[in-house]
């Protein structure tokens, strides 16, 4: 039987969508005036400018800019003008009831500034979303999507459905969307897997190759070598055995997570990256400890002009750093740290990550070696970002959002002030989230930058994030594709969202 309550929640959901907005380009022009600008470049902040947007597009930037009659005008005296913000590594699942959207996580990222964002598995139904996205039915960031995850010899990795298998690509899509299972990948074992797999997912519409952990060297430079035929780049984790920089000579653009940094930057490079491979075979108990034993070795062997060297290399492949640092923190503390954003998340999933952090144990407190490890690793990691600063390195930033307990959107604000503590400068850390990311995916033409004649993707700030990263929180507006969505849009958006699912 239906509630009162039941009702009242659904006749919000239908007033929350009669005010539905999609991210097409809006008739009026559009007028940031007086905004204090950070165009994305690197440049001094620019305060007094007007930044003009007709239609889909930035068409003039300038202090004596004129406003063309008729056009919307944000007083924006006060307040901080930035290209939209980036997340380069991003899992999307949780369906919503909402018309407009497909998961929560396009509504969580447009809300906090996000609107582009890499994902990192490549199902059909992304490609649909994108389409839809691009269209302008659907509203979310631009998205940029990866193949299916090239992987090893895996007993568990489940096989993508056949070309043309709709059920079984529904089904996938369930468990993933249910957040049990991740997404299906490629076991690839042999150079004919690897060209085959490739040419398959460029035909996909991919735009970029996703490497995992468990390839092994001779099948991830048969992926590397089809990628380059086929035009594709390389991003992803480090196969195990398989250094950073044969890594970039092969054709990787982006290293994820900071793998293989501190191998990369060891003068026993050569020892760790066998031993690492001999761990392999190990039972995990004792391949665990083995793993701690190699990370020591690295710590201790680390070499400042090693790791200059390799930052050389990088910036001539054009090899990108996107961190990803990752919290240590357990289950139990992400849940309670994002508590207040469990009415974001649909069911299942809000039920499934519940039901996990209330089965995760306790972690045992760190022994002192624990300790000293954890401290010596934190201290080389920044050397390295140090050093790879220096040598012109380009980071960007990206957060795993969309697993368990990181939630779309706010974990790309926590990230950024990682960066900064790692030693990045709050401008080099805007460089990460908007600039960067673009050059990355080859759209600086379009995007990342605050120009005359680029995309108008844009976020205005209540507050300076050149002060303190972490105003980048204090979003006044939002436009995605030339339309505006104000901070009351913006609550709405959200409010909604949370609307549907309580129902």
């Amino acid at each position: 039987m239906t509630t009162p309550r039941q009702v009242v929640l659904f006749l919000a959901v239908l007033a929350l969508f009669s005010a539905r907005e999609v991210p097409n380009a809006q008739s009026q022009v559009l007028v940031f005036r007086n905004a204090t600008v950070i165009d994305g470049t690197g440049a001094a902040a620019q305060p007094g400018v007007t930044v003009v947007v007709t239609g889909n597009r930035i068409t003039d930037v300038g202090p004596n800019v004129r406003v063309p009659e008729q056009a919307q005008v944000v007083d924006a005296t006060g307040k901080f003008l930035l290209p939209g913000l980036s997340d380069m590594h991003v899992h999307l699942r949780g369906e919503t009831s909402l018309l407009d959207v497909q998961t929560y996580g396009e509504l969580l990222f447009l809300a906090h500034g996000v609107t582009s964002v890499r994902v990192m598995a490549g199902l059909p139904v992304y490609h649909t979303m994108q389409r839809e996205i691009d269209a302008g039915r659907s509203l979310g960031p631009r998205l940029t999507i990866s193949s299916r995850m090239m992987d090893g010899s895996m007993p568990n990795l489940l096989l993508p459905a056949a070309p043309g298998d709709a059920a079984g690509e529904e089904e996938e899509w369930r468990a993933v969307d249910a957040g049990t299972s991740i997404p299906r990948g490629y076991q690839v074992t042999t150079d004919e897997q690897a060209r085959e797999v490739v040419v398959r997912e460029k035909a996909n519409g991919v735009e970029f190759v996703k490497i995992h952990n468990e390839l092994t060297p001779e099948t991830y430079f048969a992926l590397a070598e089809e990628a380059r035929v086929q035009g594709l780049y390389l991003a992803g984790h480090v196969p195990t055995g398989v250094s950073v920089a044969t890594l970039s000579d092969s054709g990787m653009r982006s290293l994820e997570h900071f793998e293989g940094m501190l191998e990369g930057c060891s003068t026993r490079e050569d020892e760790l990256l066998e031993a690492s491979l001999d761990a392999l075979s190990l039972p995990p108990a004792e391949r665990a400890r083995r793993d701690v034993e190699i990370r020591r070795m690295a710590v201790d062997s680390f070499s400042a002009e090693k790791c200059a060297a390799l930052a050389v290399r990088f910036v001539r492949n054009e090899t990108w750093l996107s961190p990803t640092f990752r919290s240590d923190e357990g289950i139990r503390a992400l849940s309670a740290r994002y508590a207040d954003m469990v009415k974001y998340i649909p069911d299942p999933l809000r039920a499934l990550w519940r039901q996990q952090a209330a089965a995760a144990t306790d972690t045992p407190p760190p022994s002192p070696e624990e300790q000293e490890l954890a401290s010596l690793v934190e201290a080389r990691t920044r050397e390295i970002v140090a050093i790879m600063k220096r040598g012109g390195v380009q980071f960007v930033s990206g957060t795993d959002a969309g697993g368990g307990w990181r939630i779309p959107g706010i974990t790309l604000h926590e990230a950024l002030v990682e960066l900064n503590e790692a030693g990045l400068t709050p401008m080099e850390v805007i460089q990460a989230a908007t600039s960067s990311p673009a050059r990355l995916l080859r759209k600086d033409d379009e995007l990342g930058t605050v120009q005359a004649g680029m995309l108008a993707d844009l976020v205005l700030l209540n507050a300076d994030p050149l002060e303190r990263i972490g105003n980048t929180r204090a979003i006044n507006s939002v436009v995605i594709n030339g339309r505006l969505l104000n901070r009351t849009m913006l609550d709405e958006m959200l409010a909604r969202l949370a609307v549907a699912n309580a129902l």
